[in-house]
């Protein structure tokens, strides 16, 4: 687990190094759900330019919640850039479907009752912003809808609810 975490972390970086490189973003993210306390994490995510306006690419996030329980996802990465709008500021919107990794099993949730078995998917739909100051270097704002799921001893426990993220953008 803690290496499939630092590769993940750490390809952001090595995709930096290659000419086909088009985004990266690195920064804070918090999650109100539906049912759980808010959450804050870590996000990465980095993609590669299929033309001017769209990227491909995959990222990550870590979570620590509550009394110690932690968690991470592994999402694919389709963001879109409008392009043309005003020369500073680019608007986006992502789409990240990907999969929830839970280490520790037995997690008693507290609403359902019920043992946390193992994670399942999640979904990810943002709109927000990037401004560059330097060349390639900016910050990045987006919002949007998330939905997370965890399997549960008896069936699955979805949370959903409003995800922001900020960061840098190389």
């Amino acid at each position: 687990m803690k290496r499939i975490v630092l590769f993940v972390a750490l390809l952001p970086v090595f995709a930096s190094a290659q000419k086909s490189y088009h985004y990266a973003f690195f920064g804070a993210e918090t999650f109100s759900g539906s049912k759980e306390s808010t959450r804050y994490g870590v996000s990465t995510s980095f993609g590669w330019g299929i033309n001017k306006f769209m990227t491909l690419g995959f990222g990550g996030s870590g979570y620590l919640i509550d009394d110690g329980y932690r968690y991470g996802t592994v999402r694919l990465d389709a963001t879109y850039f409008i392009l043309g709008i005003d020369q500073k500021v680019t608007p986006l919107v992502s789409l990240q479907p990907g999969y929830v990794i839970a280490p520790k099993t037995g997690y008693l949730d507290r609403y359902n009752n019920q043992q946390i078995k193992t994670g399942a998917a999640c979904l990810e739909v943002l709109g927000g912003v990037k401004t560059n100051f330097y060349k390639h270097v900016g910050i990045y704002a987006a919002a949007g809808y998330s939905v997370t799921q965890f399997k549960m001893v008896h069936g699955y426990f979805n949370d959903a609810g409003f995800k922001a993220k900020v960061g840098i953008s190389l």
